[in-house]
């Protein structure tokens, strides 16, 4: 069972770092991260079952050069029907059941100096 959600992310880029790279760069970390085969914990696919939280994003982001931890760094994860197009509230942690396998749909990512 496939569970979608979106991540949110406004970060603050360390100096000499181009934001639409760096825009770049954070959304393909998120989009792996959440990936069914090789996103994860440890890089092997998304676990069944194991929900979201959005300390993992954190931990994505702080591996990332160019993104400074020590200023603005904001997520919100957010339930998504993928059917419509839309959102539910946002929340820390989605919890999935035993056989629901998370999925990635339409991070957003915005990039300040």
């Amino acid at each position: 069972d496939y569970v979608w959600m979106t991540a949110v992310v406004r970060l603050s880029a360390r100096p000499r770092f181009h934001a639409s790279a760096l825009r770049i760069q954070v959304l393909r970390a998120l989009y792996r991260l959440f990936d069914p085969l090789v996103g994860g914990p440890d890089g092997t696919g998304w676990p069944l079952g194991r929900s979201v939280q959005s300390q993992e994003v954190y931990a994505a982001l702080a591996r990332i050069p160019g993104v400074d931890m020590s200023r603005t760094v904001d997520v919100a994860l957010f339930p998504a029907e993928v059917d419509t197009g839309t959102r539910g509230a946002a929340v820390e942690r989605i919890d999935l059941p035993d056989t629901g396998l998370v999925y990635s749909f339409d991070h957003q990512v915005k990039v300040v100096q």
